[in-house]
C-alpha cells in the first residue's frame, strides 16, 4: 500500500470515529498542495514546531469537517494527521513518533 493510500485509510478513519458513522473514501473531497509551513494554521505549527519548512498537505472534506495529513516534500513519510472543524478547531491528531527525522511508526 502507498504512503497516500495508507494515509486516506487512516483519515477516514479518524473521522468515522468522530462523526460515529462508516464514512467511505468516496463520501470525502480531496485536494492535494505543497504548502510552506507558515501557511499553515498557526495552531498546527505552533503545536507541531519540529515540522519541515515544506510539507505536501492533503485535505478531505465531510461534511463541516476536514481530515488532514501532512507528509515530506518527497512524500516517503507521514508526519502528520488530524481532523478540524469549520471553525479551524482541531478536534484530533496523530502525530508520528521521529517525525524530526522523517521517520513514520
Amino acid at each position: 500500500m502507498s504512503k497516500i493510500d495508507q494515509v486516506k485509510h487512516q483519515v477516514v478513519e479518524m473521522m468515522s470515529s468522530h462523526v460515529k458513522e462508516k464514512i467511505q473514501l468516496e463520501d470525502l473531497a480531496e485536494e492535494s498542495v505543497l504548502l510552506a509551513k507558515s501557511e499553515l494554521l498557526k495552531k498546527i505549527t505552533t503545536k507541531y514546531r519540529s515540522l519541515p519548512d515544506w510539507v505536501m498537505a492533503y485535505f478531505f472534506g465531510y461534511v463541516d469537517l476536514t481530515g488532514f495529513a501532512l507528509l515530506d516534500e518527497q512524500q516517503e513519510h507521514i508526519l502528520l494527521l488530524g481532523v478540524f472543524n469549520q471553525r479551524d478547531e482541531i478536534l484530533r491528531t496523530e502525530i508520528f513518533e521521529n517525525q524530526d527525522k522523517g521517520e513514520d511508526k
